[in-house]
This record gives structure tokens, sequence and C-alpha cells, in this order.
């Protein structure tokens, strides 16, 4: 079986020291909701262990992999788009590239940013938090205080959770089902 963390990020219980971070407004609802969503998919897989975290990541919890998902927030409610942080590794950029062509089939996403654009994003605590030979990858789904946005990411969930399971079944050589 393939362990696979799936972290919502700012949920509680959340990481001792930050426990006022709530993120950005309606982020936990969201990756909470696409939390539950792609945890019932790697289940129904039968190769995956899905391992379902809140934003306090147990400390050396051995995965193949690990996703944290978030969503971005920013005072110009103009700022748009998706990216992705991970570790300077060739096989986080592999498994977010995989996620990054899953999301553009969705229609009416939001545009792709640049990975990794500040140093939180690179520098994740979650990273620390697990020993993983695979990918570790945090996805900042779409920005919520863009209304358009907002909208976008909550009528997407199903599909925004479809898309991360068929990346990692791509990444791991599993057929998707």
């Amino acid at each position: 079986m393939l362990r696979v963390v799936v972290q919502a990020g700012h949920a509680p219980e959340r990481e001792p020291g930050h426990e006022a971070q709530t993120g950005t407004p309606g982020e936990i609802e969201l990756v909470s909701a696409i939390q539950r969503r792609l945890v019932r998919l790697l289940r129904a897989h039968g190769a995956f262990e899905p391992i379902p975290v809140p934003g306090d990541i147990p400390d050396g919890i051995e995965v193949d992999a690990a996703l944290f998902l978030h969503a971005d927030g920013a005072a110009n409610p103009q700022a748009r788009g998706f990216s992705f942080g991970y570790p300077d590794h060739p096989v986080n950029k592999r498994l977010a590239d995989l996620i990054r062509e899953e999301i553009l089939r969705i229609p009416g996403h939001p545009p792709a940013r640049q990975d990794n654009y500040t140093a939180d994003m690179r520098q994740y605590y979650g990273y620390r938090r697990v020993i993983s030979p695979g990918p570790e990858v945090l996805h900042e789904t779409a920005f919520l205080t863009n209304p358009q946005e907002r909208r976008w990411a909550r009528r997407h969930i199903n599909a925004i959770a479809r898309a991360q399971f068929r990346a990692l079944c791509r990444y791991f050589g599993q057929p998707i089902r």
C-alpha cells in the first residue's frame, strides 16, 4: 500500500505555536472538503492508504507521498491563480507538474502561477514532519479573496480532488479508476 499524507492546511488542531493561523477566510472549509473527497478516492482505489491530517502533522510519519492542501488570499481581490510549493528536488516537481496538468483540464480553472513563489512555500513546515522518499507538494488551489476564483473552487471540489488523485495515480504508475 502506498501511504499518502493528505493535510487540510490550517484545520484544527493546528501546529503548536501557530494556533491563531487560520488561513484565508473560507480556506479551512474548502481544503477540508477537498481532503475528504481525495481520501475517499484514494481509499476506493485499493493501492493507497491515505492518512488525513489537520494543520498539526505528526512528527516523523513515514509515507510514500505527502500532499498539503491550501488556498491563497491577498489584499488585492483581483489576485488570481493556483500554484505549488515543494522542496527543491525532481520528485516533488514531478508530482506538482502532474497535478498542474490535471487542474488545467478543469473548465474555467484559475491561471497557473509560478511555483515556490514565496520562501514559505519552499520551506513549509510539513516537509520536515514527514519521512518520505516520494513527493512532498503544497497545493495552493486558488485565491479565495478573488470572488470569481472562490466560486470556481467551491463548485469544483470534486474535480480538484479528482485531479490530485489522477496525478498521484500517474506518479506511482497506478491505473486510474
